[in-house]
């Protein structure tokens, strides 16, 4: 990040937005240690270790404050305020930012306000944005909003949940470190392209690096003239391929009523993930050449086939050490460390705003009927999401 503040130091926390990733998600939650999880491969997944919140995580990790929040809404701010002891409440978010000057504001509007909220942060200068996603609406404001915060200096950090889930990383490990050999394909499996999306495209991004191209279907998208290009379209759900740089291939299955969950493959085995059950498998393809068994040619001295079988194992280790920190606190606390230390942050402005990119460029292919390159030239298109 561009400003390094001070190691010891208690950085001021302001919430734009009190509803429900800011405070209530907490309400709809069962917290694990508070329960028996089945035997087995199974670990806590990144909805149900508390504080789920961002006022939550703000008041139970160290370094922080929260000082201030601002929302429309007065009966829902009142609450907020009460709930969580914050004195200082605001119906409008830019003179929150000049009376309290924070040092960190997590922006949790729905997505059609982020643009605003963000651009005045970087007004206001203030060091750090949390921005939830979907980062934007569209290209354009994504663009506008990571220049005006690059020009101000002020750093976006991006609340993409699986980044911080440890469950997530360690599949995203098993699948880059040779665990199943060299890495192939990535398949993630149901909800919408956008709000539910984003977080399966920046998961694909994060195990399998930058896109080249999309081809995508979109069975209820209507184009809207004149320029359907430059419309806005609802949320839908889609089908998507990806072809990754690297050659590798990613498919996000949205049409079907498939289960939610991903697998990803390599050259010898898998890994699976059911969605948010925090239960992981992985197998791997094990071979013996014939040889061993005293057989090495058929009678017409062909080669005989190696014999091959696949071996499942715990993808888990045995401590329960990520059962006590939930995804937005381990955010927080390495954001601390990005802000007091320089240290590298996993989830930027940038890999928010790439994630909507491969959304967008969805509707894109699906209204050209054809693949579309990345990065896309046209930035005008905007799907409205929550």
């Amino acid at each position: 990040m561009g400003r390094k503040m001070e190691n010891s130091k208690t950085f001021r926390a302001a919430i734009v937005g009190t509803g429900r990733i800011a405070d209530l998600y907490d309400d709809e939650t069962v917290h694990v240690p508070d329960i028996t999880l089945p035997p087995g491969n199974v670990h806590a997944n990144m909805y149900n270790v508390k504080p789920v919140s961002h006022a939550g995580a703000y008041r139970t990790t160290p370094g922080y404050e929260l000082v201030a929040a601002a929302n429309r809404g007065k009966e829902r701010l009142s609450a907020f305020g009460r709930r969580h002891e914050v004195q200082s409440l605001y119906t409008d978010f830019t003179k929150m930012l000049r009376d309290e000057a924070p040092d960190v504001v997590s922006v949790c509007t729905q997505s059609p306000e982020k643009h605003d909220v963000v651009l005045a942060c970087a007004e206001a200068r203030v060091p750090v944005v949390i921005v939830e996603k979907a980062f934007a609406t569209s290209l354009q404001e994504a663009d506008a909003m990571l220049a005006a915060c690059r020009e101000a200096g002020t750093f976006i950090a991006v609340h993409h949940p699986m980044r911080f889930s440890l469950m997530y990383r360690r599949l995203r490990r098993l699948a880059l470190d040779g665990s199943i050999g060299a890495f192939g394909s990535i398949a993630c499996y149901g909800g919408g392209l956008v709000h539910g999306g984003t977080h399966k495209f920046d998961f694909m991004r994060f195990v399998g690096g930058p896109v080249t191209s999309v081809l995508a279907r979109i069975p209820d998208l209507e184009p809207i003239p004149p320029d359907p290009l430059a419309a806005t379209y609802p949320d839908l759900k889609g089908d998507a391929l990806l072809t990754f740089e690297s050659g590798a291939t990613g498919l996000l299955s949205g049409v079907s009523p498939s289960a939610g969950g991903m697998e990803i493959r390599g050259s010898g085995g898998y890994v699976t993930a059911p969605a948010n059950t925090g239960i992981m498998k992985l197998v791997q393809t094990k071979q013996r050449s014939a040889a061993e068994y005293g057989i090495s040619q058929t009678a017409e001295g062909r080669p005989v086939r190696p014999v091959s079988w696949e071996e499942e194992s715990s993808a888990w280790p045995t401590s329960d050490e990520a059962h006590h920190m939930s995804a937005m606190q381990r955010l927080l606390t390495e954001l601390y460390a990005t802000m007091t230390r320089g240290e590298s942050f996993i989830s930027t402005g940038e890999d928010g705003a790439a994630a909507l990119e491969l959304a967008i460029a969805c509707y894109q292919s699906a209204l050209t009927r054809g693949p579309v390159s990345l990065p896309l030239k046209n930035r005008a298109l905007r799907v409205f999401n929550r």
